[in-house]
């Protein structure tokens, strides 16, 4: 036996020796690994419902903000109703600002045109009423117009026949 194998063997007895009183320093790297990761389990342990807690503030914070989009998408959608609204009122006026006749509805000039070509026989027909009368005071434009409204749109005429002739005119103008 060599040098070489009783240093062989005097290392193995060594490695043995330290393997049985948990000197291996495999095993005690093990151990320290295994020592790690109880310490880092045991602190996700406790830090777990602060992130449960985390979570569930954040999915009610997204609900949240879900219904306020979803309100402002009405609220905006309203708004856009309303302005077009406003617009078609805007060219209503502005229609009925061209002409004297527009303020009495859709196609009054074309019931007055369709008027003087047709055949009248007691003579033509008065209207639209509104355009035979004023207001002297602006203050009771509002009463006068709920009072009169549709009136103020009428045509007069002077016998049956004329009447006939004028409802014919005025289902004719609507049609087109």
């Amino acid at each position: 036996m060599g040098a070489a194998e009783v240093d062989d063997y005097e290392a193995r007895i060594q490695k043995k020796e330290n393997a049985s009183q948990g000197k291996d320093p495999e095993v005690a790297r093990l151990r320290d690994v295994i020592q790690k990761h109880q310490t880092l389990i045991a602190n996700l342990k406790r830090t777990k419902p602060k992130w449960e807690q985390t979570i569930t503030e954040a999915e009610e914070a997204l609900a949240k903000a879900v219904a306020e989009e979803q309100t402002a998408t009405d609220v905006r959608m309203e708004a856009s109703k309303a302005a077009s609204d406003m617009g078609a009122r805007i060219d209503n006026l502005k229609a009925q600002s061209g002409s004297r006749l527009n303020a009495f509805g859709r196609r009054v000039d074309l019931v007055m045109r369709e008027i003087d070509r047709a055949h009248w026989t007691a003579g033509k027909p008065i209207g639209p009423l509104g355009m035979h009368v004023s207001l002297t005071d602006h203050r009771y434009k509002d009463a006068f117009h709920s009072v009169l409204g549709q009136t103020l749109c009428l045509f007069a005429v002077l016998n049956d026949r004329d009447r006939s002739t004028m409802k014919d005119i005025l289902i004719r103008c609507q049609r087109q």
